[in-house]
């Protein structure tokens, strides 16, 4: 994969689940001295909000001050995708999946950025598997689903 300038962006990284895995990486960046936060980055629907986590992540790791904000929303494509073409990894957290996550999964195939999810959601992952499968593979995208259970 070509360099890009984000190794994992938290997509919906302001709700519940979302801030607790970036309250997850503050820490990690806190204990590691390797991971620099120019790598990550968070994204979501309101500025305000992740603006405001950003603040409390810098409070957990002082690096965490410079992480970078994402701005948009998962049903736009051109958005999904041009932050997509900079990710390896896009974590989401932004369910429930089968009403709004189809798109960035299908921009994460097409972009060659890997993808994780939490989803519990049957039917979303068996229509992952039927639509995106087979491209995924051949592109060499991979899609996880149910991560963390």
């Amino acid at each position: 994969m070509a360099a890009r300038a984000y190794d994992v962006v938290i997509f919906g990284a302001t709700g519940f689940t979302g801030r607790l895995a970036s309250e997850h990486l503050a820490r990690r960046i806190a204990s590691n001295a390797d991971l620099r936060s120019e790598r990550f980055a968070l994204a979501g629907r309101s500025e305000e909000k992740l603006l405001a986590l950003r603040s409390r992540l810098a409070e957990i790791s002082p690096a965490c001050k410079d992480l970078a904000i994402i701005v948009g929303d998962g049903s736009d494509g051109k958005f999904l995708e041009s932050f997509l073409k900079q990710t390896r990894v896009v974590l989401t957290y932004v369910g429930p999946y089968l009403k709004y996550s189809l798109p960035l999964a299908r921009a994460c195939v097409k972009c060659g950025t890997d993808y994780c999810d939490i989803t519990g959601e049957a039917p979303y992952q068996q229509k992952i598997v039927d639509e995106l499968h087979e491209e995924a593979k051949k592109g060499g995208t991979t899609l996880i689903t149910s991560c963390g259970y």
